[in-house]
């Protein structure tokens, strides 16, 4: 089945959702920790615990933003595919991320 145009500019601004909100989400975690843990209710805040860490949100959108950009490239592929190279970009869009966490870190 063809893709429109519509449909790969749907994606694409998903992507760059997803690569802007991970990071933001991840120092709102880190800034607003205590505030978030504080207000949860007492049975859901060990997974709020979990869910969290600033790794979570910039693995979730890196993996969000991978599939994503793996429905823009490859739209003719099987899924398990497609899940494949959203794996792969996932990992380089961690990458991205973690190298510009270290120059932040080191201007810091």
């Amino acid at each position: 089945m063809p893709v429109t145009p519509e449909e790969r500019a749907r994606w694409r601004r998903a992507f760059w959702a997803f690569i802007i909100i991970g990071p933001v989400l991840a120092v709102v975690f880190m800034f607003f920790r205590r505030d978030i843990l504080s207000s949860a209710p007492p049975s859901l805040r060990e997974f709020v615990e979990i869910s969290s860490q600033p790794v979570v949100s910039l693995g979730l959108s890196a993996a969000g933003a991978g599939f994503c950009l793996a429905n823009v490239w490859f739209t003719r592929r099987r899924f398990a595919d497609k899940l494949a190279y959203a794996f792969l970009i996932a990992f380089l869009v961690m990458g991205a991320y973690g190298l510009i966490a270290s120059m932040v870190y080191d201007v810091w």
